[in-house]
């Protein structure tokens, strides 16, 4: 008797797997001025609360399907730079649901800041922080 061995795309996977966990996705902001303002957002200052919106997105991300639904695409076939690109793009849009729903968790703004802006929004300015996050596969 002959045994024959057929590979339905276990080697291709694996493969792809491989080149995926081999990659770098960085999602953050690329401008320097932004980066600042981030990192003191997210970490706080002398004078202003720490409002972590990229860790809480971090954390919050492992309950989204997307991310698990990219990981399937590419088992299925998708190329894992294309799987890359779309797993950081959940993580950029788990950052800006973070930026706009600020106002239900994040510590709320100082008097002096509400007067200065106009509105009590925390995280919200001109928009910038918001449209300025970036996803890059290396």
């Amino acid at each position: 008797m002959t045994v024959k061995d057929i590979d339905p795309g276990f080697k291709r996977i694996t493969k792809s797997i491989s080149k995926l966990a081999g990659m770098d996705i960085q999602v953050g902001y690329t401008d320097p001025d932004l980066a600042v303002r981030a990192a003191a957002t997210e970490f706080g200052t002398a004078t202003q609360p720490a409002r972590p919106f990229m860790r809480r997105a971090f954390d919050q991300r492992r309950t989204q399907p997307g991310f698990d639904q990219k990981i399937g695409k590419m088992i299925d076939g998708e190329g894992p730079e294309k799987t890359a690109k779309e797993m950081g793009e959940v993580i950029k849009v788990a950052i800006q649901t973070q930026i706009d729903t600020a106002a239900s968790w994040a510590a709320p703004l100082d008097e002096s800041t509400i007067a200065q802006k106009g509105f009590d929004v925390p995280l919200v300015d001109s928009g910038a922080m918001r449209e300025g996050v970036e996803v890059t596969v290396k």
